[in-house]
């Protein structure tokens, strides 16, 4: 099935913006800035599609939080998403923060053999 046949499963702005840990404002920059589309309802209630939202799905967290879980350097992570080696997404092309999803940073915690959660004490 593609996702052209999908039906959309439509959210709220707010309960995207809680799903994210963001707030709504950071959402309407977005949509502003064409990085995500939306949907107005009826009632003018701003909507997304869920289906057209997979990197949103799942929980992420920046270059810097994932570079400090693995022990890596943020400017090596950066590099290793512009090649391909790491996935990551970006709500704006024009800005300079990528979202790395948890099961990235996991798979690199492992193939680096860190701890996924390090904690600042544990060395």
């Amino acid at each position: 099935m593609t996702a052209q046949n999908v039906k959309p499963s439509w959210i709220g702005r707010r309960r995207l913006a809680k799903r994210l840990g963001a707030c709504a404002a950071t959402l309407r920059n977005w949509e502003r800035r064409g990085a995500l589309a939306v949907h107005f309802g009826r009632r003018g209630k701003a909507l997304y599609d869920e289906v057209t939202l997979p990197a949103l799905r799942e929980p992420c967290a920046t270059v810097r939080e994932v570079a400090k879980m693995c022990g890596r350097s943020e400017r090596t992570l950066r590099r290793w998403i512009k090649r391909g080696i790491l996935r990551a997404w970006r709500p704006n092309p024009e800005s300079g923060r990528y979202y790395i999803p948890i099961t990235e940073a996991r798979r690199l915690a492992a193939e680096t053999g860190r701890a996924f959660w390090r904690e600042e004490g544990d060395e």
